[in-house]
């Protein structure tokens, strides 16, 4: 969940809110292929992070889940290629953003946005849920959490494909989170 709370953000997966501190402007947490957080960024608008954006997109791989957060920033100030770099990832009101507003994006880099929400009050709240494909393969190693022995599925099988792609059941025992060897084209 990504929540915009016009001068506080929060940023959640599986409920659990990340050890991360959103600063004044865009933050972005990336998310690796099992839902972990891969890298944080914050972009401070007002000071040149406009750029830093694209930077950091440009080197997000397709099929990548991130999350976005306004904090306290003036809507005009993202440039028109930091507002391509967002939407890039299924933003469809980045450009609607009013000063001191909130906005809040779970989206797919190269598909959709999986939730996206944003207003003038200062106060957002959005979740999402990814299908996460699971085979009938197993790591032969287990994880214990109170009395319950959950078996951890390898890397790929556990992968999270963007829409319009599927797991591809060939490499399940693949320990790999690159999308492309994990993901194939939807038939």
């Amino acid at each position: 969940a990504a929540h915009g709370l016009g001068p506080a953000a929060a940023f959640f997966v599986d409920g659990a809110a990340l050890d991360i501190s959103p600063g004044r402007g865009m933050n972005l947490v990336v998310l690796d292929a099992l839902g972990a957080v891969d890298s944080f960024h914050t972009f401070n608008i007002s000071d040149g992070g406009s750029e830093d954006i694209i930077t950091v997109m440009d080197a997000v791989p397709f099929g990548t889940t991130v999350m976005w957060s306004a904090l306290v920033i003036a809507g005009d100030a993202l440039t028109e290629p930091a507002m391509q770099a967002i939407e890039s990832c299924g933003a469809t009101g980045i450009r609607s953003l009013a000063d001191g507003g909130a906005y809040a994006l779970i989206g797919v880099k190269g598909g959709n946005a999986l939730a996206e929400q944003g207003n003038a009050s200062g106060v957002v709240e959005i979740s999402a849920r990814r299908a996460v494909h699971r085979s009938m393969f197993f790591a032969p190693t287990t994880t214990q959490t109170s009395t319950t022995t959950t078996p951890v599925p390898k890397t790929c099988d556990r992968a999270m494909c963007p829409p319009g792609l599927t797991l591809n059941p060939t490499h399940f025992a693949e320990a790999s989170t690159n999308m492309s060897l994990c993901c194939d084209p939807a038939s």
